[in-house]
């Protein structure tokens, strides 16, 4: 009789146990399902850089240009937003091709969601206008657009980054050169106290490879007359 009540108990524990890892497995799979999100469509027209369906989209729903993922971006940071692994590559390689293709393809995208009622100066979760995605991307038509159809370049990011830093950062000249020309505040400084120009000379340190990017906005910076715009909001 023990013999037989032992093997009920060991059967009994088994069936806990196999019930519990269930329940925690079907768990998981459920929370990366959560956080699996496919995309919106106005999303992923953008990033195949259909404007047409883009146009649809916000005809059918005007709405859509302005709302915002979990991390706060709306369709027009989305589509002031590009990543190839080098901005600064020298033109006519493939990674400068690929830039300028996305580039006439995502201005004109802007400039659509622009005149459908998006608004220019949204931010998103870390402070970042579609402005200041342009000048990280080195979209420098999509920053033109922006700056032409309203967009401002009075605020600055939780580091206190202004879209003029970002793009110094980074090593982008073109658009140093269209944020200076559109009165951008060059002696604006971030939390770290760092210039535009002393994010330029910190990326040039750190990346020598990438000296002509960096060198253009050095020199951009150090001739440009001091802006007489208001400071830098956050």
């Amino acid at each position: 009789m023990k013999k037989y009540r032992l093997i009920l108990i060991d059967t009994l524990i088994l069936c806990l146990v196999s019930t519990v890892l269930a329940i925690l497995v079907y768990s998981a799979v459920g929370m990366l399902k959560g956080k699996v999100k496919k995309d919106d469509p106005i999303v992923t027209a953008i990033l195949q850089g259909n404007a047409k369906e883009v146009e649809t989209l916000v005809k059918q729903a005007g709405d859509v240009t302005n709302e915002t993922d979990d991390l706060g971006r709306t369709a027009l940071m989305r589509a002031a937003f590009v990543n190839y692994s080098d901005t600064r590559a020298e033109p006519g390689s493939e990674a400068r091709n690929l830039l300028s293709t996305a580039d006439d393809e995502r201005a004109g995208i802007v400039a659509l969601l622009l005149n459908h009622g998006a608004k220019p100066d949204s931010r998103d979760n870390d402070g970042w206008s579609a402005l200041m995605w342009a000048s990280w991307s080195g979209l420098n038509k999509v920053a033109a657009e922006l700056l032409d159809l309203g967009a401002s370049q009075q605020f600055v990011d939780k580091r206190g980054n202004t879209a003029l830093i970002i793009a110094a950062r980074r090593g982008n000249a073109e658009i140093v050169k269209t944020l200076l020309a559109k009165g951008a505040d060059k002696s604006v400084t971030n939390k770290a106290g760092q210039s535009a120009l002393d994010a330029a000379k910190l990326g040039m340190a750190q990346f020598p490879e990438k000296q002509p990017g960096y060198a253009g906005v050095i020199s951009q910076l150090t001739l440009a007359k001091p802006a007489a715009g208001a400071p830098a909001s956050h």
